[in-house]
């Protein structure tokens, strides 16, 4: 039983079918470098082809005409090249020429025949610059030297600061990180502690700090000390409302002033001497104790 011409075409018409369906489950069945090692290889035999196909409709060129001549006084050979009105004479190119592909001025990292050679391995990948890695997270060596800017501010203020002043200029803004870092920075002998630990002013050793007036105690004996009389009862609390409120930003209740009073009396550190029309006058006792054992 013979096969007509129509059935023969048929026939070829489905096993192409059937090749490219198979041909493109093949290709994306590749990862990346891979198609893109099958698309260059494609392309290079679409491109062959063509070139073949316009290589034989092509009509022979004529090789250009020279002619030299020669004067007197001038060059001894001038070559003057002619070339067909249809024929366009290309002008030299100084670019670079691809290695790989053999094109003029691109860009050799992008040029699909390097891909392709990298993917079949007949070159070496180009190795990248190595850069040295990072401390680990969580590591020693990514935080600051806390001790050491201790070090830096307590140098740079004589005067003496708190421990949770000293740790917000260090960044340790928890007072308990701050006040270990001092503790560690006292057992080396570079820190010395002036006071108990809530009230205490740290200092480069050797320094005396300047005291801080910081309660209503220290405040009423630094007003009375510094007073040339005796101050009534409504002066002396405005005094020490006033001078609270400009060392630690809190304004403290008046009853508050009038209780820290009669406490410094009954301890012997002031006392009465006469009296006005607000009431007893005060003054700070013989052997009363300073300011900064007050703090």
């Amino acid at each position: 039983m013979t096969v007509s011409a129509r059935d023969q075409v048929l026939q070829r018409a489905r096993a192409k079918a059937k090749r490219i369906d198979s041909a493109l489950t093949a290709i994306d069945a590749l990862d990346d470098d891979e198609a893109e090692f099958v698309y260059a290889k494609l392309e290079n035999r679409v491109l062959g082809s063509k070139v073949r196909v316009q290589s034989k409709d092509a009509a022979p060129k004529m090789k250009p005409t020279t002619k030299t001549e020669s004067t007197i006084g001038k060059s001894p050979a001038v070559t003057k090249t002619t070339a067909r009105p249809h024929e366009k004479v290309k002008e030299p190119d100084d670019r670079r020429h691809c290695r790989f592909c053999g094109k003029v001025g691109h860009n050799v990292q992008t040029c699909e025949e390097k891909k392709a050679a990298e993917i079949t391995g007949e070159m070496p990948k180009t190795t990248k610059a190595k850069t040295k890695p990072g401390p680990k997270p969580g590591s020693l060596a990514g935080k600051p030297n806390y001790a050491g800017l201790a070090r830096e501010v307590l140098a740079a203020n004589p005067q003496g600061l708190r421990a949770y002043e000293i740790g917000k200029k260090i960044g340790q803004n928890k007072v308990q990180n701050a006040f270990g870092t001092l503790k560690l920075l006292e057992r080396l002998g570079y820190a010395e502690r002036h006071g108990d630990r809530y009230n205490a002013l740290w200092t480069v050793p050797g320094f005396t700090p300047v005291p801080r007036v910081e309660t209503i105690a220290a405040a009423i004996v630094h007003i009375l000390k510094a007073a040339a009389k005796p101050m009534d009862a409504w002066k002396l609390r405005d005094e020490v409302v006033k001078i609270i409120v400009q060392n630690t930003g809190k304004r403290p209740r008046l009853d508050s002033v009038t209780t820290e009073i009669s406490s410094l009396m009954s301890k012997g550190i002031i006392d009465t001497d006469g009296l006005n029309e607000h009431g007893p006058l005060y003054v700070l006792e013989e052997g009363g104790v300073d300011a900064t054992t007050l703090n």
